[in-house]
This record gives C-alpha cells, structure tokens and sequence, in this order.
C-alpha cells in the first residue's frame, strides 16, 4: 500500500514566490519581482517544474531593464540631461537595482561630458542611488 505524498513545503513556498513575483510584475512593480526571483533561483536545479515560468518572467524584466538603458543613452545621446535625470530617478529607480542604474548614468554622464555637456553630466551624477553606492569600482568612476 502506498502512502499519499505530502507535497514538498519548498516546492509550495517556491510556487507562491513566483505567483507573487508574477503579481508584482503585472502592477508594474519590477524591482520587487526581481528580488523575489533572485530568492527562487538557488532552487532551479531541484525544481525544474519551475524554470520554464521563472526564465519567462526573467526575460520580461531584462526587457523592461534594457529598454530603459536604451532610452537612457538616446537621451544622454541628443543631450537631454532633464529627462535622463527624471527617468534615473523615476522609473529606472523602480525598475533597477541601484548599482544598474548608477553603471547607466555613469555611462550617459559620460557621453554627455564628451559631447561638452559638463553640467550636465554633473546633474546626471547627482541621481539619488550615488548616495548609497557601494561597489568601490562604481564610486571611483563616479569620483
């Protein structure tokens, strides 16, 4: 006779994560859904059910990340530091991890100080995740 399986509590716990980041990720919500990710991902290799639902949602938020990166440089590109600043601050700021978005501003303030936009360039510096940034290789390009 056999036994009824109990379900696996970490396999339970791993699909809930999921339909929470799925949740978060439909209310626009992006860097609380990458974050819930980042905790299901050491999992993947004992529950593969779930990588298919988990590389899709990955994908989704590596878009939306390389959508803003690009708009970032088309704006950094034409000079539009007011914008660029708005969209580090706003929605990057959503969207992005903090280390993200200061390696995109470091790169738009860049283009900018070349095209001799240094004021400019100094705005884009002055975005609010440079204050708590902490990868040294980060904080010597920003200094």
């Amino acid at each position: 006779v056999s036994k009824k399986q109990e379900p696996d509590p970490q396999a339970e716990r791993i699909a809930e994560l999921l339909q929470l980041a799925h949740t978060r990720l439909g209310e626009g919500q992006v860097l609380e859904a990458s974050v819930l990710l980042k905790q299901v991902r050491p999992h993947l290799g004992r529950f593969a059910k779930f990588r298919g639902r988990f590389e899709q949602m990955q994908k989704v938020i590596e878009t939306r990340k390389e959508s803003i990166r690009d708009r970032c440089e088309s704006l950094a590109g034409v000079g539009d530091s007011d914008r660029l600043v708005a969209l580090l601050a706003g929605q990057a700021a959503n969207e992005m991890e903090p280390e993200e978005i200061c390696a995109v501003a470091l790169k738009a303030a860049r283009t900018l100080y070349e095209a001799d936009r240094a004021e400019e360039a100094a705005e884009v510096l002055r975005v609010p995740p440079f204050r708590t940034l902490r990868e040294e290789q980060l904080v010597r390009e920003h200094r």
